[in-house]
């Protein structure tokens, strides 16, 4: 792959479970450490530290990868 790894990560809470709200987002422009280039695997982490008791937090990782052939996009939620 010529990039592969997550383009975004937003950070979500929630006081009810319902209605959720970004608080943080970590951008593979801002955070390069998210994204790895002519590579077939890539990890990496980043952490949030400022959680507040009585939320329920999220996160959306958009993951992504890019060759010769076009781009892909695959988003999932982490609860934590």
């Amino acid at each position: 792959m010529s990039e592969i790894g997550v383009d975004y990560i937003d950070i979500e809470r929630s006081s009810d479970g319902v209605n959720w709200s970004v608080v943080k987002t970590y951008d593979h422009d801002d955070y390069s450490s998210l994204l790895d280039y002519n590579s077939v695997s890539h990890s990496g982490y980043v952490t949030y530290t400022n959680r507040q008791s009585g939320y329920q937090y999220r996160a959306y990782v958009d993951f992504y990868a890019k060759n010769s052939s076009g781009t892909a996009s695959y988003g999932a939620y982490a609860y934590f």
